[in-house]
């Protein structure tokens, strides 16, 4: 069906701990046939729905766990759908990918330092590349100002364990994990929020 048709090349990522970091790193590139559908993906219970992108591929190359990377853009794989006995055909929504960064502090190592103040010893920290998908949170009136939430869906595979009112620093920015959505059998999503005076 598809013979001369994969005419594209992908590359198929998995999401290992390397150099101390959790990262997307290629698998293996294979030959691809891409479709941008008219179809709006609803990746999400949370986040705005996105663009729709098609790969057909050989089934045996590819699973839910993995993200498939064309042109230089990351593209989160959202359903399956087996077209015979040799191909699959990959739906999938592109999401930018950044470098993310958390420390949690074990409050059995706090100490007092030399001006009496607590200091943590030996905080656990974590990098690791995730997903971003935006959330609209609107703005509300606080006195005596006003501040703009900004919010986003963070997306990252079940190995990344974050708790609410964790403190995620992204691009060199902090957000605060407001909800934790767990429940999918292949990614964490977790609401995450900057608030600035506007």
């Amino acid at each position: 069906m598809f013979v001369g048709q994969l005419d594209q090349r992908i590359e198929i990522l998995d999401y290992i701990l390397k150099n101390g970091k959790h990262v997307w790193n290629k698998k293996k590139a294979i030959w691809s046939y891409v479709e941008q559908d008219q179809k709006i993906n609803i990746f999400s219970g949370y986040a705005k729905a996105g663009t729709t992108t098609l790969f057909v591929v050989r089934e045996q190359e590819i699973g839910m766990c993995n993200v498939i990377l064309y042109q230089g853009k990351y593209y989160l794989i959202t359903g399956l759908k087996k077209l015979d006995r040799m191909y699959a055909q990959a739906q999938t929504a592109k999401l930018p990918v950044y470098d993310c960064q958390y420390t949690r502090y074990n409050p059995n190592n706090i100490i007092l330092d030399k001006y009496n103040r607590p200091t943590n010893t030996n905080p656990t920290v974590i990098r690791f590349q995730g997903m971003l998908a935006e959330k609209y949170l609107g703005s509300q009136t606080e006195t005596p100002q006003t501040v703009s939430e900004i919010g986003y869906i963070l997306l990252t595979p079940k190995v990344i364990q974050l708790e609410q009112n964790d403190v995620v620093t992204i691009s060199e920015e902090d957000y605060v994990i407001k909800l934790c959505h767990l429940l999918d059998e292949y990614k964490n999503e977790y609401e995450i929020v900057s608030r600035k005076d506007v």
